[in-house]
């Protein structure tokens, strides 16, 4: 099977927005870039896509994606087109919730039935657990062999040439496949090992199944002897209950027919008493229904109940907004007569009467309060003039005694201190004199400006009452009138309302008086019918005559019948009782058999056991001898490869790489020296490496294959000259799709085609 690489495309992974990637269908592809680029990205993604395998250090698939990515916003996925065998072949793996739930399809391009072009055909997918086994089966290879036949990674490399023999074994057998057979053996000789222990505990004895063979045939001689007797109980238990099946049949009839006589009888007398009964009924139903004829024959012709109702639910209506309304003129007349008497209590209490009068007298109070105002205003003023000059004065004579002598004004120096001072102290004494005159007088005017106040107050309070007393006295004229007129009308609404209650509750009994002569009406025929009735049922029961035995007769049935069912109990039981004693013996008898069974089975599963054995024992050599040739045959293989490689890669320094059965490994030199892998510098032991890893992928491609090859970062131990070499050691030997991500600059001069990242 081949393997070609056409293209991989990624979205929103890691490094890249966006990234399409074809390399060189035949020849070396190189990847070039500075560290972070997305070189390893790129091949990382192939694996991802093919087996879902994450990179490097990543824990969650999430973590692949870009930064600053949104799932659902923005897509992420990659796609790889391959060439398997002549089949185009499109995987594409997407993540599809921000959890990081992924998808995976897989695409063919199928030719049509009508020769048009091929064209992609979903054919796995989109579960991840449908298309990775459709991937495996497709590629031939799972994970691990995708990484050990194609990938090639740096740290697989060092893994190999670094480990003990033990562990260099390990990884080479689990490369080739060796590994499973090396399990399949450690699995058989387990195997083998639990068989002996197991045909050593089994134990058989033919004595015991000797004896479980005659206690079948005894048992079976009992179970045969108690069957006759059981086959022969129950036919006489048939005959039996047959027989209690006709007497039970015979009883059955007779009881209902004397049960219809005694019926009968007892119905016959209820009936006489409900006739009777119904018929006084009845008398006292036509005496009620008479009274009540003559009752409604009083009663002139009554008006239509519903046009009452009508008029009554009118007149109510109006009656009770006339009511409203004349309680609210009522209380609106109050609130007047009291608004009245307020206003007319104030002008009583003055000796002013009229309007004038009292508006002039208003007008001189608020002269005289606002000629108050003004006074106190400007005594306000004088006194903080008066206050402001003594304050300076005091702060003057401060300042005179404590800068030794200097007016605070002037700065110049005060002769006579004490005479300055005194005088000072002087004009300030004047000036609280002023304060304290101006402050007297002030609280006289203060005075005089309250009572103004009140009086103003007063007057004020007058003259509105002198305005508003005719007013308010029209208003209650006013509303008396209304009011009148309204109380009227109610006074006549609530008479005529009277009248219609009146003759509507006369019309009301005279219905009601009709209901119940209708329903005596009713109840009559009623009562009628149903003493008919009675009568023709005494009629019918009367004809009846239905022949019967006498209860004499019918007892002595009875106890015929109570006789068989006895008898037929007492059989039944020992019949059931001989039924369990069968049932045991045939419980007895199928232990003995399993017994038996299991005897001989544990028998036979001791000669397979034996046998198994001896199979097992063969079949661990043969695995054992298959995984020796295994490894004889890959090893020199290997070597070969290798020591092919390793001369090429250090110019002949080193000829020949040798590995022995058990993977000890060694270098021989030039001179034919042997040296241990241990003692080789690190450029010699990488070197190693690398053909010792690139050995492993030759035997697995089948040398010459011209399948795919990736080699990823695989050139970092090397100096520039060894690089050139393996590069284009590789470019020969490797004949057919070779991805190769390195950083030396002489990848250029051996590559097909060079992709540089930025």
């Amino acid at each position: 099977m081949t393997i070609t690489l056409k293209s991989v495309e990624l979205s929103n992974i890691r490094s890249h927005k966006h990234f399409l990637f074809k390399p060189a269908e035949n020849g070396l592809t190189s990847i070039s870039g500075a560290n972070g680029s997305g070189k390893s990205t790129i091949v990382d993604s192939i694996a991802w896509v093919l087996f879902g395998t994450k990179p490097q250090g990543v824990s969650k698939v999430i973590a692949i994606l870009k930064d600053g990515v949104t799932i659902g916003k923005e897509k992420c996925y990659a796609r790889v087109e391959l060439d398997v065998s002549g089949r185009q072949i499109k995987i594409e793996r997407r993540m599809v919730t921000k959890a990081g739930a992924v998808e995976c399809e897989v695409f063919e391009k199928l030719q049509k039935d009508d020769g048009n072009e091929p064209e992609w055909e979903t054919t796995a997918g989109p579960s991840v657990s449908h298309a990775e086994p459709y991937i495996r089966k497709l590629l031939g290879m799972d994970e691990k062999g995708f990484l050990a036949a194609i990938l090639v990674q740096q740290k697989q490399v060092d893994q190999l040439i670094s480990a003990t023999p033990r562990e260099r074994a390990a990884v080479i057998e689990k490369l080739t496949g060796i590994a499973s057979v090396t399990a399949a053996v450690s699995e058989s000789r387990q195997e083998f090992n639990s068989l002996k222990k197991m045909s050593a505990m089994s134990t058989i004895d033919d004595k015991e199944l000797e004896n479980l063979k005659v206690l079948e045939g005894n048992i079976r001689s009992n179970l045969a002897a108690l069957s006759k007797s059981f086959n022969s109980d129950a036919t006489l238990e048939k005959e039996i209950k047959q027989k209690g099946a006709k007497l039970k049949e015979e009883l059955n009839v007779e009881n209902e027919k004397f049960s219809k006589n005694e019926a009968a009888k007892t119905e016959l007398t209820q009936i006489e008493a409900n006739i009777k009964a119904m018929e006084v009924d009845l008398d006292r139903l036509v005496s009620e229904k008479n009274a009540k004829k003559s009752r409604l024959g009083n009663y002139s012709q009554n008006r239509d109940t519903d046009d009452l109702k009508n008029q009554l639910s009118e007149i109510s209506e109006k009656v009770e907004k006339l009511r409203e309304a004349s309680f609210s003129q009522h209380s609106h007349i109050k609130e007047k007569n009291e608004e009245l008497e307020k206003f007319n209590e104030i002008v009583s209490t003055s000796k002013v009467k009229e309007i004038q009068q009292a508006r002039g007298a208003l007008k001189k109070q608020e002269e005289k309060l606002e000629a108050l105002i003004s006074r106190n205003s400007l005594l306000v003023s004088e006194v903080g003039g008066f206050e402001a000059r003594r304050d300076s004065l005091f702060k003057a004579i401060e300042i005179i005694k404590e800068e030794d002598g200097h007016c605070p004004t002037c700065l110049q120096k005060v002769d006579e201190i004490e005479l300055v001072t005194s005088s000072l102290d002087g004009e300030a004494e004047e000036l609280n004199n002023k304060i304290q005159q101006n402050l007297t007088f002030k609280e006289k005017i203060d005075l005089e400006t309250t009572k103004t106040e009140t009086m103003v107050e007063k007057i004020t309070k007058l003259c509105n009452a002198l305005e508003n007393v005719p007013v308010v006295t029209n208003e209650i004229k006013k509303l008396k009138v209304s009011t009148q007129t309204i109380d009227g009308e109610l006074k006549t609404l609530e008479a005529e309302l009277k009248t219609l209650e009146k003759t509507k509750n006369n019309a009301d009994a005279v219905v009601a008086l009709n209901n119940e002569y209708e329903e005596l009406l009713k109840l009559t025929k009623l009562r009628s019918d149903e003493i008919e009735s009675l009568k023709k049922r005494r009629a019918e029961l009367l004809k009846v005559n239905i022949s019967s035995k006498t209860i004499t007769e019918l007892n002595k049935l009875r106890n015929e019948y109570d006789n068989v069912r006895n008898e037929y109990t007492e059989i039944s039981q020992r019949h059931i009782a001989m039924h369990g004693e069968i049932n045991l013996e045939k419980e007895r008898l199928k232990n003995t058999c399993d017994r038996i069974a299991d005897q001989e089975e544990r028998i036979a599963k001791h000669k397979e056991l034996l046998q198994s054995v001896e199979i097992a024992g063969n079949s661990t050599q043969l695995l054992e001898e298959f995984r020796t040739n295994r490894i004889e045959n890959s090893v020199p293989i290997i070597e070969a490869y290798s020591s092919e490689l390793l001369n090429r890669f250090t110019e002949g320094k080193f000829t020949r790489l040798r590995m022995d059965s058990k993977f000890n490994a060694s270098v021989v030199l030039a001179d034919g020296k042997q040296r241990a892998i241990g003692l080789l510098s690190g450029g010699e032991l990488s070197a190693a490496s690398m053909a010792l890893r690139l050995a492993i992928s030759m035997l697995l491609n089948g040398s010459g294959s011209h399948s795919l090859i990736i080699l990823d970062e695989v050139l970092v131990s090397q100096d520039a000259a060894r690089a050139e070499l393996i590069l284009s050691t590789v470019k020969d030997v490797c004949k057919g799709q070779v991805v190769l991500i390195a950083h030396n600059d002489s990848i250029n001069d051996v590559s097909d085609k060079l992709i540089e990242l930025s």
